[in-house]
């Protein structure tokens, strides 16, 4: 049971590590993207919404790792309810599955 834990956080945590590196790298497209753009228009104010949900996403999955670190499950799976969706709407899919094998994972606990 305690290798089976150990082994379920430990993976858990690894595929939340590599959501956050892929949601720190689309966090930063948005800003390039309004750095670059030559005026206001619809485009901006969609990166901007884009980047308000990207930041969420990554904020939300760390909070989930920490939360798997930390062995406070219950916290991860709540906190992973939301990462699942912010991941898929503002992480671009990849994050969002990341976020569902890593909660499908703790609930096997």
């Amino acid at each position: 049971m305690h290798v089976k834990r150990e082994e379920a956080v430990r993976r858990a945590s690894s595929l939340l590590s590599k959501a956050l590196y892929f949601n720190l790298a689309v966090v930063l497209v948005p800003p390039l993207y309004i750095l670059l753009a030559k005026s206001i228009d619809a485009g901006t104010y969609a990166a901007l919404a884009f980047l308000a949900l990207s930041l969420a996403s990554l904020f939300v999955t760390w909070h989930a790792r920490r939360a798997v670190e930390d062995y406070d499950f219950d916290s991860a799976l709540s906190t992973l309810n939301f990462g699942v969706a912010l991941g898929l709407l503002g992480g671009a899919v990849v994050v969002g599955v990341l976020a569902l094998k890593a909660r499908n994972i703790l609930k096997t606990i």
